[in-house]
């Protein structure tokens, strides 16, 4: 809806018009409240993302932290076995 100003103070253009910017900020009012949701929700599932990247960049660091100690226990005892067999 366009609002137009009035040309004159005359009472029925100018009741109209204030109408007519009652009823524009009612409706902004309203968008304003839609936005605000909209913009909570949209904090809310970049919160709950970022939460799932650091907890799966953890995990993913733990298993990496335990393959490579669990590869270098493997070729600790690979030496080992290999100077067992040199000494035999």
């Amino acid at each position: 809806m366009q609002i137009e100003e009035a040309d004159s103070f005359d009472q029925t253009m100018s009741r109209e018009y204030i109408r007519s910017i009652k009823e524009n900020t009612a409706q902004l009012k309203a968008e304003n409240i839609y936005l605000k949701k909209e913009l909570d929700w949209a904090t809310l599932v970049m919160s709950d993302l970022n939460l799932k990247i650091k907890d799966g960049e953890r995990k993913a660091k733990f298993s990496n932290g335990f393959k490579n100690s669990a590869g270098q226990r493997n070729s600790r005892m690979q030496e080992q076995k290999m100077e067992h067999s040199i000494i035999q």
